[in-house]
């Protein structure tokens, strides 16, 4: 069975210190997407941790505020 790859790593990348780095425009897009979906599924759909999730809607309302 081979793993599936998630659709929205577009925006994602690795730095030179080997950290993921995800924009501003898709940890609110994340957010969106959470609306309507359990955080482990978009921890899966985002290519992240369901932590990360759980970090991001914590800041959420920062995360909003930050100009794109």
């Amino acid at each position: 069975m081979t793993r599936r790859t998630p659709r929205r790593l577009r925006s994602r990348h690795i730095s030179r210190n080997g950290r993921k780095f995800v924009s501003l425009e898709t940890k609110v897009e994340a957010l969106d997407y959470l609306e309507s979906h359990t955080k482990k599924a978009t921890a899966r759909e985002y290519g992240v941790q369901p932590a990360q999730i759980r970090d991001w809607k914590q800041n959420e309302a920062a995360l909003r505020a930050i100009p794109q």
